[in-house]
């Protein structure tokens, strides 16, 4: 945007309800009007309206008044701008692009040198291997197991119960291809025999189907269609925490960080029976219900996440170690390597302590290190390594 005959970058955000700029524009000076908002880091604030400053783009002139934002790195342009200037936004294989009345056209997704992502550093960092004794508790045994083996562990925790509409619901199983159905045949047989599944010994006038969904493989999951049961709950949904509010927190001197994934989640807390009966589905002419969590269904990010968060009130992290929780995704982020490692084989032991097991297969191995808002992110270190020399317990 061209500003008192400066011309300033803005990050387009239709998120954002109004526009603000972080440094004074030429001509331009602070009103006492002011209003509320809710940053990144997730609590109010009340920030002033600038006079108003001449807007140039695209054979377009405005007069607007941004919001005086000093504590946002970038400036933003919002909707109330952009309603004003009328682009259309159009999103296409590279990247987005404002086309404005005139037939200007803008990449907003141009690499620039204030770009908040890119490449930093291709080289590894230094062994880690001094900092990461091997715990007594881990044997290399472990470290070399299968990431089949063991689907779920178990909360020791009060059976998770809601209450919902008492008129049962009952739809027939969805015809499936054979080929469909021996593509979850596995998956159903694995759930059985970890007891995630069980058989129902009567019938459940509650009945909703199942169905396999062809991954690009060409391997199947299943998937539970609950539409019809999420309706008839009438327990409120729990709030999850918004993840742009929850890393907030985080500081330049937070330069390490750990990403743990937790593998099968909602399959770790148990299901009351009273209310198992309402997942009934049916498979090869017999009723199955869940005596865990069930995926799929609306209540259960929301509790899984409230759950977790009370059961790591008693974890004590090294000095100077933030950890965010989202869900069932968890971010350790520390100044120091070593710090790093400590906060991760801590959290690690205590997870497995209280019946949860970190994903595997989700470990992230690419050696890029990107900067997001001034925090670094490495997404290739030995750290990760670490992270499941002590997972696998």
């Amino acid at each position: 945007l061209r500003i008192g005959g400066k011309d300033i970058d803005f990050m387009v955000d239709t998120g954002a309800r109004y526009s603000s700029i972080h440094l004074l524009p030429p001509g331009a000076s602070i009103t006492p009007k002011t209003v509320s908002l809710t940053g990144f880091e997730g609590k109010p604030n009340d920030l002033h309206f600038l006079s108003p400053v001449t807007v140039t783009i695209a054979s377009q002139i405005a007069r607007h008044s941004f919001i005086f934002a000093p504590q946002c790195p970038i400036n933003l342009l919002g909707r109330d701008l952009l309603i004003r200037l009328c682009p259309m936004i159009k999103c296409t294989a590279d990247g987005m692009i404002l086309i404005f009345p005139d037939g200007s056209t803008f990449h907003c997704s141009q690499q620039t040198d204030s770009m908040l992502m890119m490449e930093a550093n291709e080289e590894l960092p230094e062994p880690m291997r001094p900092l990461a004794p091997q715990d007594p508790g881990v044997l290399p045994f472990h470290v070399g197991l299968p990431p089949t083996f063991g689907l779920v562990i178990f909360c020791n925790i009060e059976p998770v119960t809601f209450s919902f509409n008492p008129e049962p619901v009952y739809q027939k199983q969805y015809p499936t291809s054979p080929a469909g159905e021996e593509g979850i045949s596995e998956t159903i047989d694995g759930l059985l025999e970890a007891g995630v599944l069980v058989p129902l010994s009567e019938p459940s006038p509650w009945n909703t189907p199942i169905l396999p969904v062809q991954k690009k493989e060409g391997k199947y999951r299943m998937v539970h269609d609950l539409r019809a049961i999420n309706a008839a709950v009438t327990t409120p949904q729990l709030p999850v925490p918004n993840p742009f509010s929850a890393l907030g927190d985080l500081t330049p001197s937070h330069k390490f960080f750990t990403c743990i994934d937790l593998a099968n989640a909602f399959f770790c807390l148990p299901l009351s029976p009273t209310v198992a009966p309402i997942f009934a589905f049916t498979w090869k002419g017999r009723q199955y219900s869940y005596s865990r969590l069930p995926q799929g269904f609306e209540l259960s990010p929301g509790i899984f996440n409230a759950i977790l968060k009370s059961l790591l009130t008693g974890l004590v992290l090294p000095d100077g170690v933030l950890l965010v929780q989202y869900v069932d995704d968890l971010l350790l982020a520390a100044p120091t390597e070593s710090t790093c490692l400590e906060a991760t084989k801590s959290l690690l032991l205590w997870l497995h302590s209280k019946g949860f097991k970190c994903s595997r297969g989700k470990e992230d191995k690419g050696r890029l290190k990107r900067h997001c808002i001034n925090h670094t992110f490495s997404s290739r270190h030995p750290l990760r390594k670490a992270i499941h020399i002590t997972a696998w317990m």
